[in-house]
């Protein structure tokens, strides 16, 4: 087993290296969290009925993407609310 060693950074290679680490970790919760999912599967995500789901919509609360009757939500929205 190796020996883990002190290695010195400056400020500014410090900095990027936090920057880049935010951008992975941004990267990798959005890929997921950005998946678009049905109203049923939003209620059940939420464990609420599904006409929470659309009073919410319909207060703005939560924006729909979709067309027509097919209703879509950013399951991100979903967890920030």
């Amino acid at each position: 087993m190796q020996t883990p060693q002190l290695v010195l950074v400056d400020s500014q290679m410090l900095s990027q290296i936090i920057t880049m680490q935010k951008e992975i970790l941004a990267n990798l919760t959005n890929e997921e969290d950005d998946e678009l999912i049905t109203r049923e599967e939003a209620s059940k995500f939420l464990k609420c009925d599904i006409q929470t789901i659309d009073n919410l919509r319909r207060e703005g609360v939560l924006h729909d993407y979709g067309r027509g009757k097919l209703v879509r939500l950013k399951k991100s929205e979903l967890l920030k609310k």
